[in-house]
């Protein structure tokens, strides 16, 4: 998927959260401590540039 693509998507679904979880409950669950903490796997580099932004990671 194209970086531009997956960050996009990676940012609405953060901004949004609180939205998606009053519809969705399990929504609760997603956080940014969990979404980036996947030991042994690379992000996409779309998702690694929005958790940047956002201080997730360095």
């Amino acid at each position: 998927m194209p970086e531009e693509l997956v960050y996009n998507m990676t940012k609405t679904l953060f901004e949004n959260i609180d939205t998606l979880a009053a519809s969705q409950k399990i929504a609760n669950e997603i956080n940014l401590e969990e979404a980036t903490n996947i030991a042994g796997l690379e992000l996409h580099p779309g998702a690694e540039k929005y958790f940047k932004e956002v201080g997730a990671i360095k």
